[in-house]
C-alpha cells in the first residue's frame, strides 16, 4: 500500500511546473491537476498488501526525493513526505471503510498539504466506492468533490467527479471551476480522472470565453502494452532499485517476502509469507504490551495544533526531518537481494 501511495509520484513534474509558474491561477490548476493524477491507478483493481507497522517505502527520481512510513496499525494510517525543486509535499492517509454487502465505500479520511511559492494548497479528495467486490467483474468508482484551496491567496479549485450511472454513464468525467478570492470564475476544467484534464480562461458572465482555447494540463501514463497487471513503466519501477535511493532501509517495502514472491509470480509462497509477516507483527505488539513500550515512527510525529478544518477526525502526522539527516549512503545502486526485510522494533526476535 505504501508502493502504491507513491504512485501519485509519476506526476510530481506537475508541481515542478507549479513552481515555476508565474501565474498563480494557472499554478494552482497544475496542483489540481496533480491531485487528479492520484485516480487511474485505480483502474488497477488488485488489493495491496496492507504495511506492517514501521514498514516503509522511498523513492529517488528527477530530482525529487519520497519517503512514507507506516505510523500506526489500528487504526491503519500511512504519513509521506516528498520534495523537489521549489516544492514540498505532505500527506496523512487515514482511510475509512465501510462494507456494504457487494461494495465497499472508502472515505479517504487524512490531509494532503503542497507548498511553493511560498503557498499552501489544500487537497480535500473525493469518496470511492469499490463495486462487485463478492460477485461480478471488480471495478472502483471516485465521485463527488475534490477541493483544492490555495489558502494565502484564496483562490479556490472545485472539480466534480461524476459517479458512475446506467450503464456506465458519466463514468470517469470530471468538470469544474477555479474562482479568485471574490468568487468570482477564472478558469474552467474539464476532463477524465482515468485520462487527462484541460483548462480555459473564463470569460465576463463565467462561462469559458469565447475566443478561450483548450490546453491540456495533464494526461494520464498509459500502462505498458500487454502487461497482465495494468502497470506503467513507472509503476514497475517502484518494484526494483532502480527507484530506490542508495542507503536503501531495511524496512523498504521493496523487500517484503511476500511482495518479492508476487512479483516472481510465487502466488503459493506470497500467501505464505504474508500470513508469517501478520503473524509477527501480533507477536511484537504484544512483546510491547507486556514490557509498557509503545511505538515510535522514525520519520513523523503526530502534529501539535495541525491546521485540520477539514475535520479529518484523525490525527495528523508531520515530517520531522529526521530522514533528511540520515547518514549519507554510498554511492550506488542498493543490492536488493542481499537485503532482509526489518521494519521490526526488535529486530534480534526470531522469525515465525
Amino acid at each position: 500500500m505504501l508502493q502504491k501511495m507513491a504512485e501519485i509520484m509519476e506526476y510530481s513534474w506537475l508541481l515542478d511546473k507549479a513552481a515555476a509558474c508565474e501565474d498563480p491561477e494557472l499554478r494552482l490548476a497544475y496542483v489540481a491537476a496533480f491531485a487528479v493524477g492520484a485516480y487511474p491507478s485505480a483502474e488497477r483493481t488488485y488489493k495491496p498488501f496492507n504495511p506492517i507497522l514501521g514498514e516503509t517505502f522511498e523513492l529517488s527520481a528527477g530530482g525529487m526525493r519520497y519517503v512514507a512510513e507506516q505510523v500506526s496499525h489500528h487504526p491503519p494510517v500511512g504519513a509521506a513526505h516528498a520534495e523537489g525543486p521549489g516544492w514540498e509535499y505532505d500527506i496523512t492517509s487515514a482511510p475509512r471503510t465501510k462494507f456494504l454487502g457487494n461494495r465497499i465505500d472508502v472515505y479517504p479520511l487524512g490531509r494532503t498539504r503542497i507548498r511553493l511559492r511560498g503557498e499552501v494548497y489544500a487537497i480535500h479528495p473525493p469518496q470511492s466506492r469499490v463495486n462487485n467486490v463478492l460477485v461480478g467483474r471488480t471495478w472502483v468508482d471516485h465521485f463527488g468533490e475534490l477541493t483544492v484551496e490555495a489558502r494565502t491567496s484564496g483562490l479556490v479549485c472545485d472539480l466534480v467527479f461524476a459517479e458512475c450511472g446506467w450503464f456506465g454513464a458519466g463514468r470517469y468525467t470530471v468538470s469544474g471551476t477555479l474562482f479568485g478570492p471574490d468568487d468570482v470564475p477564472r478558469l474552467a476544467l474539464e476532463g477524465a480522472w482515468n485520462r487527462s484534464l484541460s483548462w480555459a480562461r473564463c470569460g465576463s458572465d463565467g462561462g469559458v470565453a469565447e475566443d478561450a482555447a483548450w490546453s491540456e494540463l495533464w494526461a494520464a501514463t498509459p500502462p505498458l502494452a500487454g502487461d497482465g497487471y495494468g502497470f506503467t513503466a513507472f509503476a514497475h519501477s517502484l518494484n526494483g532499485a532502480v527507484s530506490a535511493p542508495p542507503g536503501l532501509l531495511a524496512s523498504d517495502s521493496r523487500l517484503r517476502p511476500d511482495r518479492v514472491a508476487l512479483q516472481a509470480g510465487e502466488l503459493g509462497a506470497a500467501g505464505v509469507a504474508k500470513v508469517a509477516l501478520e503473524e509477527r507483527q501480533r507477536a511484537e505488539r504484544r512483546r510491547r504490551e507486556e514490557e509498557g513500550g509503545g511505538w515510535r515512527p522514525r520519520f513523523f510525529a503526530v502534529a501539535e495544533g495541525a491546521d485540520n478544518l477539514e475535520e479529518v477526525d484523525t490525527d495528523i502526522w508531520e515530517y520531522t526531518g529526521a530522514y533528511r539527516r540520515l547518514p549519507a549512503p554510498p554511492p550506488g545502486a542498493p543490492e536488493l537481494a542481499a537485503m532482509v526485510f526489518s521494519p521490526w522494533q526488535w529486530p534480534d526476535a526470531p522469525s515465525l
